[in-house]
Order: structure tokens, then sequence, then C-alpha cells
């Protein structure tokens, strides 16, 4: 497996200090990379968390314009019946203010033609008492 007349051959040329700074060497690369495959990790976390609120929030905001949408609907419809309500009340109102003037008018008319008939009741009482 491992010469070990090669490695003690190696701690004498590198001593017993170079030995430790190559084992710490070798530890702290592995710890180095560790680092980075978690530091990796996180960012593609992120990345996901991110791009999952972002997804969430454009969902969010469809949802809102379609509300907003729907509301606009409705109150479009809304007018749009007021509207036609508003119209149908004023033609009855018209119709009303119509029929009421005949009314007038006709009453107008009944009270001259009563009118008259008193003047002349009056004249044929008043000739009769001057003739008696």
């Amino acid at each position: 497996m491992y010469d070990l007349a090669a490695a003690a051959e190696f701690t004498r040329t590198v001593g017993f200090p170079g030995l430790i700074f190559i084992i710490w060497y070798l530890f702290w690369r592995g710890e180095k990379q560790k680092w980075e495959l978690q530091l990796e990790q996180q960012c593609q976390l992120r990345s996901i968390q991110k791009e999952k609120e972002d997804a969430d929030r454009m969902e969010h905001m469809h949802k809102w314009d379609s509300l907003v949408e729907n509301h606009e609907k409705q109150l479009e419809q809304l007018i749009k019946s007021h509207d036609a309500q508003m119209s149908q009340l004023v033609e009855h109102f018209n119709s009303q203010l119509e029929r009421q003037h005949e009314l007038s008018d006709r009453q107008a008319e009944a009270i001259e033609l009563t009118t008259q008939y008193l003047h002349k009741l009056i004249e044929k009482i008043d000739n009769f008492v001057k003739k008696e």
C-alpha cells in the first residue's frame, strides 16, 4: 500500500515542519473545496428560492390583474345597466309629462266650455228675469 521507506525519506527531505505544512495544506484544500461546494449549493438554493418567489409574485400579479379586469367588466356592465334603466326612467318621465300636458289641456278646454255655458246660462236667466 504505502511505502514506509519512501515516507521516511520524504519526511527527512521536507522535515517535520514541512510535513505538518503539507498535511495542513491538503486538509485546508479539502475544506476549501467543501466550503466552495456549500457556497455553490447555497447560491443555487437562493437562486431557486428567488425564482420561486418571482413565480409566486407573477402569479399573484396575474391574479390581481384578473381581479381588476373582472371588477372593470362588472363596473362596465353596471354602468350599461344603469344607463339603460336611466333611459327607461327618462322615457317614462317624458311620457308622464306628455300625459300631464294632455290632461291639463283637456281640463282647460273643459273649464273654458263650462265657463261659456255658464255665461250663456246667466244671460238666459237675466233675459228671463227681465221679461217677467
